[in-house]
């Protein structure tokens, strides 16, 4: 009875007849499967120092004054003690957009915001995140309502689904919390979607257990 080895790889096919080396032992596939495996990458926007660096560009509807400048939500510096920190709206704005050029297109398919150490009612309520390849034509990617209940300094995850690649990722605030000095967000992350693809594969050769470790004949690692 053929004993079957389940196989994550990200950048190498596996196919029928490969000859791998299982617990020690050289042995060949059978029959391969596939399936697609859906995790989170890092954030596609660096940690940035300007609206235009290390790379890419954040351009936002407003900003309450230079150190308060869109790309300070995307600088990596949540600032968690008595330092303010992120993005405010200027002019008396409770809502905006606030949106990222990336160099290359990527797939986004999660947003993370953290909320400031000082008025988190400022945080967005309703809200989409949309992408777009020219920035002039964008599609809505998730859209958001109700989002209350913001206490200092907190992180939350929105994943959504999504499977193009776009060069700019925009997030739009309709309506933030209660707010009716400013919108104010500390940190905002891109999250980039990774599809992996999981193999299955049957030895030729039966197995007496799955094997702890697989590796192809090139010492490659598959596990």
């Amino acid at each position: 009875m053929a004993t079957t080895v389940n196989i994550l790889e990200t950048d190498t096919e596996v196919f029928k007849g490969d000859r791998v080396v299982a617990d020690g032992v050289e042995r060949e596939l059978g029959d391969v499967t596939t399936t697609g495996v859906t995790s989170y990458g890092v954030d596609i926007v660096p940690a940035m120092t300007s609206a235009t660096a290390p790379s890419g560009t954040v351009t936002a509807s407003s900003a309450y004054n230079s150190t308060y400048e869109a790309w300070n939500a995307f600088d990596n510096n949540i600032n968690l003690g008595a330092t303010y920190d992120g993005w405010i709206t200027g002019g008396g704005a409770v809502t905006g957009w606030v949106q990222y050029q990336n160099t290359v297109p990527k797939v986004v398919g999660k947003l993370i915001l953290t909320s400031t150490n000082d008025g988190p009612n400022a945080m967005p309520r309703n809200f989409t995140v949309q992408g777009s390849n020219d920035g002039t034509t964008w599609d809505i990617l998730d859209t958001r309502t109700g989002v209350t209940g913001w206490v200092v300094n907190e992180v939350r995850e929105f994943t959504f689904s999504n499977t193009t690649s776009y060069l700019y990722y925009k997030l739009d605030v309709t309506l933030n919390d209660g707010s009716t000095s400013w919108l104010y967000i500390a940190q905002i992350e891109f999250v980039e979607l990774q599809t992996a693809i999981k193999y299955s594969a049957d030895f030729n050769t039966p197995l007496a257990s799955i094997p702890t470790s697989v590796y192809r004949l090139d010492h490659d690692n598959l596990t």
